[in-house]
């Protein structure tokens, strides 16, 4: 069920996070800022904006609160997902592995190979996730840092998409992933 739970949450993220033709990233990937969000301080190239989600009954009645944020700049997408659940019995592995799974079962994936990284973050357990693939004509680079406390969990996601197989945002990701501090 936990299982399910995650990838119920990942995919309700994952959804559109290609659909917009790739364009030019904006130089403001190359000026990040620290900003406090969903309990966490993290370096952005820009401030988050809240995202609305519909979420499944099922998801609905295990979980608490969830809020989800995200920045939109050409070809890449950064969102940051903080999901408080009733149960304290969440496995980081089945979130891990369930956004895995859920990645390469959806349609016209191909091409899709991952890994997958214990990681620590301010002293918690988490998981780094490294997923790419190729969808339509788009190569889909997506890195995400899952990490929980208890009962709470974060997903910080960078995405990106491009046609030309041009460099992934690895240096980015980086960038955000090891400057994480929770609140």
């Amino acid at each position: 069920m936990k299982l399910l739970i995650a990838s119920l949450l990942f995919c309700s993220l994952f959804i559109g996070c290609n659909k917009k033709s790739p364009g030019t990233t904006s130089s403001s990937v190359n000026q990040l800022a620290y900003y406090e969000i969903a309990g966490l301080k993290v370096k952005l190239p820009t401030q988050p904006k809240a995202e609305s989600m519909q979420l499944p009954a099922q998801v609905l009645e295990l979980v608490k609160s969830i809020k989800t944020y995200s920045i939109v700049e050409g070809p890449m997408k950064i969102v940051i997902t903080h999901a408080i659940y009733k149960n304290p019995n969440i496995n980081l592995d089945g979130s891990a592995d369930g956004t895995i799974a859920q990645v390469k079962t959806r349609s016209g994936v191909t091409k899709f190979t991952s890994s997958k990284e214990n990681v620590v973050v301010s002293g918690l357990q988490g998981r780094s996730i490294n997923i790419n693939f190729k969808q339509s004509e788009y190569n889909i680079n997506q890195y995400v840092l899952v990490f929980l406390r208890a009962n709470e969990l974060w997903q910080i996601q960078v995405i990106s998409g491009n046609k030309d197989g041009q460099k992934p945002l690895e240096s980015l990701k980086n960038i955000i992933f090891d400057s994480v501090e929770v609140l």
